[in-house]
């Protein structure tokens, strides 16, 4: 249970980092690349604790393969995401982002035959339905129809990870390694950048700015701990895995909504307290 409100705080920290880095004017290019830079080091120490490295080699992993796909696809999914909020949106952006926890929940009842009754139905809907009214804003931000691809490739892309991930940890991982797979796919996030930045030839040096290296530590360390501690939650099976997606879901948004009310004093709806509650 620990590790699951973990994984919330630390996903809630990256939500509010977000919010923080525009307006202090940091690169948010740079910030990212130097993140996933950390959050593999990260990993890599937890695997050397464990042998791994030393053992026989993270590479002759079984869930390597996986780990480097989620990785690239972690950097190609944050651009997206971009995109989709220039053109189609915040609202539409974040909601099809957090209602992506459907695809998980639904593969962890049918493929694992996870028990479905009454109760979890409920808590389900609930919780979808809190997560919409957390995130209702104004009629102004609503999604401009020919962008709707963009949150549509969202929601199926950000499910297809969260499914990945459980397929992983359910055929593959113990807590001894959610680390180095966790290192992993953030290094492999890392190369996708150095590779981008190397075709949109960003300087080299430009990565050593104090402000960015900063936020960049900060945000790997959130980073890593997201996916480490979600890992772990589904390794200790306190709760069905469809139930562990659906409460950490929730569970950021509401810490989102409140973190924009009390640190960024942004004025909330009823229906936005209502999701929250």
């Amino acid at each position: 249970m620990i590790d699951l409100v973990l994984s919330i705080l630390c996903s809630t920290s990256v939500v509010i980092m977000f919010k923080i880095l525009p307006k202090l004017k940091i690169s948010l290019f740079h910030v990212i690349i130097i993140n996933y830079a950390v959050a593999s080091v990260l990993g890599g120490v937890s695997s050397d604790q464990t042998g791994l490295i030393r053992g026989p080699g993270i590479w002759q992993m079984p869930w390597f393969p996986l780990a480097v796909f989620i990785g690239i696809c972690f950097i190609v999914m944050f651009f997206l995401m971009g995109v989709s909020t220039h053109k189609a949106g915040l609202v539409a952006t974040t909601i099809s982002t957090r209602m992506s926890v459907v695809i998980p929940i639904v593969f962890s009842i049918l493929f694992y035959h996870e028990a479905l009754n009454l109760l979890k139905i409920a808590g389900v809907v609930l919780a979808l339905t809190a997560l919409v009214c957390s995130m209702i804003k104004t009629p102004d931000e609503d999604i401009r129809n020919r962008h709707v691809y963009l949150p549509a490739m969202l929601f199926f892309g950000m499910g297809a990870l969260h499914v990945i991930i459980k397929f992983a940890q359910q055929a593959y991982l113990t807590n001894d390694q959610s680390g180095a797979f966790t290192g992993t796919l953030f290094f492999f996030a890392f190369v996708s950048g150095i590779v981008l930045s190397a075709a949109r030839r960003v300087p080299i040096k430009t990565f050593f700015q104090k402000n960015a290296l900063l936020a960049g530590i900060v945000l790997g360390t959130c980073n890593f701990g997201t996916v480490f501690f979600l890992v772990n939650a589904l390794n200790q099976e306190i709760f069905d895995s469809s139930v562990i997606f659906g409460i950490n879901a929730t569970g950021i948004v509401a810490c989102s909504v409140l973190a924009a009310a009390v640190i960024f004093k942004e004025r909330l709806s009823k229906v936005n307290w209502i999701g929250v509650t």
